[in-house]
């Protein structure tokens, strides 16, 4: 009866195409071996006929390959009812390839009825006969409970058993499940797959070696992996080594390289290849800047799937690089990348509610935005929420829940956050003060080439604070910090060279410095120029030009910018003379922190000019000076 039923559901299938079937002629064997030669140069509508004779004539792998091409559509139509009918022709022929794959269609019901227990039989079939992988099939279904009770210890068994006899994919799968529960045996497990060729192994190696899984943390290592898995045509190891080239973690920054990686990779079809080739593209990257291209790389991983290029996309749109403007279409793309597989714009979506660009104003949300991009591992999102945390914007101020915010995005690569840290050590905010540990934060930072640390540490060696006194390290560390950019960097070289501590006095060098930060928007620099248009040092001496410039970082909210205006006024020096306004100055840069407003607002009312005469208001103002380190004051 069973080679009844083999020939007529051989005739249901094969009969519309029996002309061709009868390619096959002579030993199937040699049919199979000869269609086989075929698929693999690519001639796959030649091999279907002889598939299909050699299968009429009860040969089970052919049956079992002919399955395959169905499953996958590959020169046929995809057809997963045909699979699996012909993968049942394969196991009843005794092909155990086929009852796994027929084991597996009906775990998932996918062109089959939907049959958990049948499929787990079938699996068992085959992983007691020794096919590659369904062992390890087997024990994901005791390990979840798919058509057999759930039994770990029976996968674990079932796992190390095939993995033991040489099945890789079940030392994949066995490391698989022991990455939480013992992470050193998984990285052994997945270290033993690689060095047999399995790439997607070492793909997990080496994401696990980069994050300090199971071993501590060694991006040099993972970039051996990585390169590994790259050989081995798995695209994302491509992608995660273009990773590394573009930000010289563990390998030597080579831009160029990471471009080649990246392109690689979306060539084959690996869309955050694209998204990343995008990146380089827009910023000209070792290779030719082209926005427009950018647009499109970017695009085309989006609709894809890729999210993170739609993350990507939306910082075009809200900065206006290459399209016209559009915080709300950035929003979209943001919130399109956050409900995808891109938590990177959750954090991106939640400093537009930060700022009420695009979506409305709500700092709360923006908090829960940056905290669902934290959980997802995404470094930056952390630092968004210890910023928040730390200014109580949005959320309870909380000092020290900020400075493990961003401990955990410094450990997590985000240099900024290390900065910000540092800042907390450096002040002793919310952890306790420790200076040395800052200019530690501080270095880390800078050689992850964040500016912002090298300007910070410098800071540190000028004032020899958590470092010994060091002029000469200091300017180095400014000049490396604003030959980035970093406009703080800039306008402390400045004052370096004003005042020819740790180099050569240079007052027209420190004069375009200044210039540079203030024009930038560093109102730190508008006060420094100011000084020397006030005193004719490096530029002609104009009195109302420093007025323009102290009024300048004034009205930019800064401090000492309100104070020197308030000196001018009560002089009449380059502006009107003015005690009351000089007052009111003084008033403004008191309440925003800085010392010597409040000192100078102490002796207008001590001396009543200007304002009321008030001696307990003078010595009150005076203490706050002093508090605020303004050490005159504390003379008083």
């Amino acid at each position: 009866m069973e080679f009844v039923r083999y020939l007529l559901l051989a005739a249901v299938l094969l009969a519309p195409s029996l002309a061709k079937a009868q390619a096959c002629v002579g030993e199937t064997a040699a049919c199979v071996e000869q269609a086989n030669r075929m698929v693999d140069e690519e001639r796959i509508g030649e091999a279907v006929p002889l598939y299909r004779g050699a299968c009429n004539r009860r040969d089970a792998e052919a049956c079992r390959r002919l399955g395959a091409l169905y499953a996958l559509g590959r020169g046929v139509p995809q057809e997963l009812p045909r699979a699996g009918t012909l993968f049942g022709l394969a196991c009843d022929g005794g092909n155990l390839h086929g009852c796994l794959h027929l084991g597996l269609m009906h775990l998932s019901g996918r062109g089959v009825v939907e049959d958990p227990a049948r499929g787990a039989a079938l699996i068992e079939r085959a992983c007691q006969g020794d096919v590659p992988g369904a062992c390890d099939h087997l024990a994901r279904c005791y390990q979840e409970g798919l058509g057999v009770e759930a039994d770990p210890a029976r996968a674990a068994t079932l796992r190390t058993r095939a993995c033991q006899g040489g099945d890789i994919s079940a030392c994949v799968g066995q490391a698989r499940a022991l990455e939480e529960s013992r992470p050193e045996e998984s990285a052994r497990l997945y270290r033993r797959a690689c060095e047999r060729r399995e790439a997607s192994a070492c793909l997990r190696l080496g994401e696990m070696t980069r994050d300090g899984v199971g071993s501590a943390r060694d991006p040099s290592a993972a970039s051996v992996w990585f390169a590994r898995a790259c050989a081995g045509d798995v695209m994302e190891g491509c992608t995660e080594l273009g990773l590394l080239h573009e930000d010289g973690r563990g390998v030597a920054r080579d831009l160029d390289r990471a471009v080649q990686h990246y392109q690689r990779a979306c060539d084959a079809g690996h869309l955050r290849g694209c998204s990343n080739l995008g990146r380089m593209v827009e910023r000209g990257d070792g290779v030719p800047q082209d926005v427009a291209r950018a647009r499109g790389l970017y695009q085309r991983a989006c609709d894809g799937g890729a999210h993170v290029g739609c993350a990507n996309l939306g910082l075009l749109y809200e900065e206006g690089t290459g399209v016209e403007r559009d915080p709300t279409r950035a929003a979209t793309l943001y919130r399109q990348a956050c409900e995808g597989d891109a938590p990177l714009g959750c954090t991106y979506l939640g400093a537009l509610h930060e700022a009420g660009r695009g979506v409305p104003r709500d700092r709360a949300e923006a908090a829960r935005l940056h905290g669902r991009a934290c959980e997802a591992g995404v470094s930056v999102g952390c630092t968004a929420l210890g910023v928040l945390r730390e200014r109580g914007q949005g959320v309870t101020q909380d000092l020290p829940a900020a400075s493990r915010l961003y401990a955990q995005a410094c450990d997590r690569d985000d240099p900024y956050a290390c900065v910000r840290l540092g800042r907390l050590y450096e002040g002793g905010r919310g952890v306790a003060r420790d200076p040395a540990g800052a200019s530690r934060l501080y270095l880390h930072a800078c050689d992850a080439r964040e500016p912002l640390g090298c300007t910070h540490l410098g800071l540190l060696y000028q004032a020899g604070e958590g470092v010994a006194h060091d002029d000469s390290e200091a300017t180095a560390l400014f000049r490396r910090a604003c030959d980035a950019d970093e406009l703080r960097g800039c306008n402390s070289l400045g004052y370096m060279l004003e005042r020819g501590r740790g180099v050569v006095q240079n007052l027209d060098r420190a004069v375009e410095l200044y210039t540079r930060a203030c024009d930038g928007g560093l109102l730190r620099g508008c006060n420094n120029l100011g000084y020397l248009h006030l005193r004719g040092d490096g530029v002609p001496q104009d009195a109302a030009r420093a007025a323009a410039l102290f009024r300048r970082a004034c009205e930019g909210q800064n401090a000492l910018g309100c104070n020197n205006l308030g000196t001018l006024h009560l002089q009449g020096t380059g502006v009107p003379a003015d005690p009351t306004r000089a007052a009111s100055l003084f008033a403004q840069s008191c309440d925003a922190g800085e010392g010597r407003g409040c000192y100078n607002l102490a002796l207008l009312h001590r001396s009543g000019r200007g304002a009321p005469q008030d001696a307990a208001r003078a010595t009150e103002l005076f203490a706050r000076a002093c508090q605020l380190d303004y050490e005159p004051a504390c003379r008083r």
